[in-house]
């Protein structure tokens, strides 16, 4: 099936709207917590922030290190950055 210049129309139309509307509900607000779950949220933010779960300390540790391959290579010192997968090694992080 064919579209025709009317539906683009109406499609163009359609998408600005909603960007319109989407921008005016911004800068959106989040509704405050109960005392309750706020003090759960800042212990698993905490928990977080600090790798004390085997997860949060293993992807931290993994953050740093891409963080210093990409530093490497934004100086010039990797020039395969492509492939920097290869280089991952299990005692490294």
């Amino acid at each position: 099936m064919k579209k025709g210049k009317n539906d683009m129309k109406s499609r163009n139309k359609w998408e600005k709207n909603s960007i319109d509307v989407l921008l005016k509900s911004y800068p959106r607000r989040r509704p405050v917590l109960p005392e309750s779950y706020q003090k759960i949220y800042e212990r698993h933010y905490q928990e977080n922030r600090n790798g004390a779960t085997k997860v949060s300390a293993y992807a931290r540790r993994v953050e740093g290190w891409l963080h210093r391959k990409i530093a490497k290579s934004a100086r010039g010192g990797e020039e395969d950055f492509g492939n920097w997968c290869r280089d991952i090694k299990s005692d490294q992080l």
